[in-house]
């Protein structure tokens, strides 16, 4: 199943765009559930990171699609955002905010089913490489390729990434039941590490992007063999 936000403030678009959908998902084999907003405002304001697509115009009351677009992607950096609009020229801003494509109105069924299977395979390949957030306030979604290490603090988890340190309540454990097949691996009982970033080891302690934590004994036997499957052989 793949979840589509549509937001646009014109009617007619509105049914346009839900046709098409109705019509792609008949074709194709594929369940979409679309949810529309009437404006920027209203799909920012109740924005949860759990969209796959979201077409969204440019031309809006209250916040247009570009200030809607900015904001959005400062809870969800990675969600397919495919602009439908009267005004091509907006194509180079786009840019700015990560449009993954452009659909030029009035839209066309062809054209508007080749941007969508692009953006749907887009979709399969990064699906299971993510992580949603629930965090106070918001929801955010977080790539593990740009995940260092996570970390518990009395029953917080708190997650280290490129884009800075987020925090949840949740269990580690299951965290690693969940990341252990994307090479991730406790190396205590506080830590799970992202093998990747892992850049030496001495003794009881590795090194990660500059920061050095410890081995628990009882996690040490299990967390060099995955370290050493890992990297290989040579590397320890």
């Amino acid at each position: 199943m793949y979840r589509i936000a549509i937001v646009e403030d014109d009617p007619k678009s509105v049914e346009k765009l839900k046709g098409y959908l109705t019509r792609f998902g008949n074709e194709s084999g594929l369940e979409l559930r679309h949810r529309v907003f009437k404006d920027g405002l209203a799909f920012i304001s109740d924005y949860a990171a759990d969209y796959d697509v979201v077409l969204m115009d440019i031309e809006m009351p209250n916040l247009d699609g570009m200030q809607t677009a900015r904001r959005l992607r400062w809870v969800d950096e990675n969600v397919c955002l495919i602009f439908v609009t009267n005004l091509a020229k907006y194509a180079l801003e786009g840019y700015e905010v990560r449009a993954m494509d452009f659909l030029v109105k009035p839209v066309e069924y062809q054209n508007f089913c080749l941007k969508l299977r692009r953006a749907l395979d887009y979709r399969d390949r990064t699906r299971e490489r993510e992580l949603i957030l629930t965090l106070p306030g918001a929801v955010h979604r977080i790539r593990l390729d740009e995940l260092y290490y996570v970390e518990v603090m009395d029953h917080t988890l708190v997650y280290h990434t490129a884009s800075g340190d987020y925090s949840e309540r949740g269990s580690i454990k299951e965290r690693e039941t969940q990341l252990s097949q994307y090479g991730f691996a406790r190396c205590n009982n506080s830590f799970l590490v992202n093998l990747r970033y892992v850049t030496s080891m001495s003794g009881s302690e590795i090194t990660l992007r500059q920061t050095r934590i410890p081995i628990g004994r009882t996690k040490k036997k299990e967390f060099v063999q995955r370290l050493t499957e890992y990297m290989g052989d040579s590397v320890l």
